[in-house]
């Protein structure tokens, strides 16, 4: 009787121990590397491109920062043509 016992425990164990390696085996997810496009207000452009221009400028990127600050000046332009007279 306790043989059968002594079988019985380990079948359990060697199962569960199968059951557990075979849901830890599962790949994790790679993030796709395709860029996102927004399609933000004009409002929403302009704080973005000036909120990027601001980063870029204290990383010390001049380049990055002048191209961002011109497309928030381009999406203030827009948004207050949009503002005109009625």
């Amino acid at each position: 009787m306790t043989t059968n016992r002594i079988h019985i425990f380990l079948a359990i164990a060697i199962l569960v121990y199968t059951l557990a390696g075979c849901s830890s085996h599962v790949p994790p997810q790679v993030p796709s590397q395709d860029p996102v496009n927004w399609n933000l207000s004009p409002k929403a452009q302009a704080t973005f491109s000036y909120l990027k221009f601001q980063e870029l400028n204290q990383q010390g990127k001049t380049e990055e920062a002048v191209q961002s600050l011109t497309k928030a000046l381009e999406a203030a332009d827009k948004l207050l043509s949009n503002c005109g007279p009625s």
